[in-house]
């Protein structure tokens, strides 16, 4: 019988892979911001759905009266009129398929400002598509909301509504691919929610919340899995082709999938100054590199799911030529293989 308890026991503690949810404790934002009256991704690995007349909708990360046992939270503002910030994480079918045939339980930390007037439902759906994408075809599995009334409006560590609900996911070919939820009753103004320890787990009952990584170095291997931004530093360059400044960066863990890329380089430095602002960049080679009159410009040069390989043009360059590429720290280039 004792070991029966302590196999319990085992099984109920916070171990890597028991929560399916990625960043659900919401320690990790690389993209640093989102304020948007549309949709995009915000902290890693959630998608936020907003809208409004004349409302920017923000996700910031927070770590003011977090539940115990956590560092952050993230919460969900409406800057102006008739606005709302649903947020959501796909759960690809490499997790999905483990729960299928299985109870399954949700649960989740909530709360919201005083201002805020609806109500919050936390949603499980489901879709037949191999890792399909947030713009699939998707059939809500089972939904719990909470009444405002239940909602805390409180600041410190035990303000927080514990919601937590059941439901079977099917092993029919319908469950191939599963999405989480949180939505907004109705449209809200100058207001905020706030949203903490989020877990999906095999089991028909809550454990011990655990990142889905274990640990935070496992956790944020997990979100760069499916983006990866390099806050712009200096990386080494060379040229292969006559004014063109050619980059591979080895990602730190292999990525989903074949990725996209994007950076926000905007403006070449005066030779002679360092830069120092967003979008800024510079080439150092035995002193910095001279403009030419090409216009700024970063394109891919392909890569795989382990590297990236880009090329800048804008500078003067001699075939071989070698040196670094720099900036503040607050220009970047980013990989994307969410889903």
């Amino acid at each position: 019988m004792s070991r029966a308890r302590d196999l319990g026991s085992l099984i109920n503690s916070p171990v890597a892979g028991k929560n399916v949810i990625i960043n659900g404790n919401f320690d990790f934002f690389q993209r640093g911001s989102l304020s948007t009256t549309n949709a995009g991704y915000g902290l890693d690995r959630w998608y936020q759905s907003s809208s409004g007349s004349g409302t920017n909708v923000s996700v910031t990360q927070q770590t003011t009266g977090v539940p115990n046992g956590s560092r952050h939270c993230m919460r969900v503002t409406m800057t102006g009129v008739n606005g709302y910030g649903n947020q959501y994480q796909v759960i690809e079918t490499l997790n999905t398929v483990p729960l299928q045939g299985k109870m399954v339980t949700l649960s989740a930390k909530l709360r919201r400002s005083s201002g805020y007037a609806g109500n919050i439902t936390m949603t499980l759906e489901k879709s037949a598509t191999v890792d399909a994408t947030m713009g699939g075809t998707w059939t809500t599995l089972a939904a719990q909301g909470v009444l405002n009334s239940s909602l805390p409006t409180g600041t410190t560590s035990s303000d927080w509504y514990s919601l937590q609900f059941s439901v079977f996911v099917p092993n029919d070919g319908t469950a191939n691919s599963l999405k989480i939820g949180f939505s907004q009753s109705q449209t809200e103004s100058n207001c905020y929610w706030e949203v903490s320890q989020v877990q999906v787990e095999a089991g028909s009952s809550a454990t011990t919340f655990s990142r889905a990584g274990g640990d935070i170095q496992g956790e944020l291997a997990k979100c760069q899995r499916y983006y990866y931004r390099d806050t712009l530093e200096k990386h080494l360059a060379h040229v292969r082709d006559t004014n063109l400044w050619f980059i591979t960066k080895t990602f730190p863990v292999r990525m989903r999938s074949v990725v996209s890329f994007s950076h926000n380089l905007t403006t070449k430095v005066t030779p002679g100054t360092f830069p120092g602002t967003a979008g800024q960049i510079g080439i150092y080679a035995n002193g910095w590199v001279a403009q030419n009159a090409t216009a700024l410009s970063c394109s891919s040069d392909g890569g795989s799911n382990d590297h990236g390989s880009f090329y800048i043009v804008g500078f003067n360059g001699t075939l071989g030529q070698v040196g670094s590429i720099q900036s503040n720290g607050i220009s970047y280039f980013e990989w994307n293989a969410e889903l």
